[in-house]
């Protein structure tokens, strides 16, 4: 019994420390939001701090591509892999005919649903609300992890702004 009672106890402190560390990691955006915009060249085309709207950015490649950067990142950030890009929501589709994409949910220049639909990759690494159900508290902070996502998706707030269907 006690042999029982010390693995369920280690289990549980190995899960809080993993969870905590899990937490409490830097933004790996942080290299976009650099003051002298070291890296924007890297994804984009043109200088995005000279465009009136988020419509006249160009990118040097479609945003799915952006984002697979390549295990070497960008400015040494790690980047997102194709097995994780679109695993919660399909990518580079356009939107059903009937469907009303809301104007700060942004589509590509062929009106087509990106990663960027849902996500800024040049947001907030934090919000001062929950963004998704479990919310990812930061330790130590009043603040919770964003995930970069436009909107919270809280009781899926975010997927219903689209398939209000459902």
């Amino acid at each position: 019994m006690r042999i029982i009672f010390l693995s369920l106890l280690f289990s549980f402190a190995f899960l809080i420390c993993a969870k905590t560390f899990a937490l409490d990691v830097e933004n790996p955006h942080a290299f976009m939001n650099d003051e002298r915009h070291t890296f924007c060249h890297e994804c984009h085309a043109n200088d995005p701090n000279t465009v009136i709207s988020y419509l006249d950015v160009r990118l040097k490649q479609p945003v799915t591509a952006s984002c697979l950067k390549g295990s070497e990142g960008i400015g040494g950030a790690q980047c997102h892999s194709r097995e994780k890009l679109g695993r919660t929501h399909p990518t580079d589709i356009e939107p059903k005919k009937d469907m009303k994409v809301p104007e700060d949910l942004h589509l590509d220049e062929n009106m087509r649903i990106t990663c960027v639909t849902c996500h800024n990759p040049h947001g907030s690494w934090t919000s001062p609300i929950p963004m998704v159900a479990r919310g990812s508290k930061l330790i130590g902070s009043d603040q919770y992890r964003s995930y970069f996502l436009r909107r919270t998706n809280v009781q899926s707030m975010l997927c219903y702004a689209c398939h209000f269907d459902k």
